[in-house]
């Protein structure tokens, strides 16, 4: 079951993440804009970074549903940038990786909350209540 989790979790990033990323790729090419504004490799790292902890995060809380990971690690920062793209000047890779990187900030301090509220509720048995 696990994997068939994994599999449709894989297409729908493939289908609402990479393949339109690739499409406006072909698209930017073909228009070559003046202003090439791309993200710098340190932006770029640190948000696959924060968005793998929240991805970690959230499938701990979970409990590895999918559709709980993608609601919150995935949809809300996209929903975000998708607001921001709205505006000419938010239009570019660079405004675009750096609105998903302050919107990750966000659900990580979201999914501290939500992880302090899960161990409240399921508490770890300490060693000293085992031997007794």
């Amino acid at each position: 079951m696990d994997a068939l989790n994994i599999l449709i979790f894989l297409i729908i990033v493939g289908v609402f993440g990479v393949l339109p990323s690739i499409w406006y790729l072909k698209r930017k090419e073909k228009k070559q804009a003046s202003d090439n504004k791309k993200p710098s490799l340190l932006l770029i790292i640190s948000t696959l970074l924060l968005f793998s902890l929240n991805l970690f995060l959230s499938s701990i809380i979970a409990k590895s549903s999918i559709g709980f990971i993608l609601g919150q690690v995935l949809f809300f920062p996209l929903f975000i940038v998708g607001i921001f793209s709205l505006f000419k000047e938010s239009r570019n890779w660079k405004s675009r990786v750096k609105v998903f990187y302050f919107t990750s900030w966000i659900v990580l301090f979201s999914l501290f909350g939500n992880l302090i509220n899960h161990v409240k509720e399921n508490p770890i048995p300490s060693n000293i209540e085992q031997k007794r």
